[in-house]
């Protein structure tokens, strides 16, 4: 009550700020985590941005998408890295001796001898690997008589069609 008897009342707000996380689209791929090692660990990417909250609500975002940060994040140990997922898959595969410096030099070698079933086989398991659907596919259309001298690209080629629609 205040000097004259009457109540007095009022508003609490509570505004803030906080980062919040969210998933890219595609993004999953599989590859060896630099955290804990797993190989053919589930690394995603995530877009974080800062939001003006009320009551702890995010109501707009105060970084645009242009200034928002891309991490990457193991799924099995959930270590967060600082570098885009495409970035971070690049390094793994580098790591491993394979991604897409391995792909390159198979791709490059097919074109040497479009027949070679072999190296279609392993340049489509190093696509399945990075989780390079469309790469595959392309692959498959550039290089029909490697495709048809190993039976078991056919075989490969539908799977990852098919984790693909997944």
């Amino acid at each position: 009550m205040n000097r004259r008897g009457r109540k007095q009342s009022g508003f609490i707000f509570i505004i803030g700020w906080r980062v919040l996380s969210t998933r890219e689209r595609d993004s999953e791929v599989r590859a060896t985590c630099p955290g804990c090692k797993v190989a053919g660990a589930r690394l995603v990417g995530l877009v974080r941005r800062a939001w003006f909250t009320m009551f702890f609500i995010p109501l707009v975002p105060i970084e645009g998408k242009d200034r928002a940060r891309r991490v990457s994040q193991c799924r099995e140990c959930r270590q967060t890295f600082d570098m885009p997922i495409e970035q971070l898959a690049r390094r793994a595969g580098a790591a491993a001796g394979n991604g897409f410096a391995g792909a390159i030099a198979l791709y490059n070698q097919l074109r040497d001898n479009p027949a070679d079933g072999q190296l279609m086989l392993q340049l489509l398991k190093a696509y399945d690997a990075m989780g390079e659907p469309a790469e595959a596919e392309s692959a498959a259309r550039h290089f029909p008589r490697a495709m048809a001298a190993e039976p078991l690209c056919g075989a490969l080629l539908e799977t990852i069609r098919h984790s693909a629609r997944e």
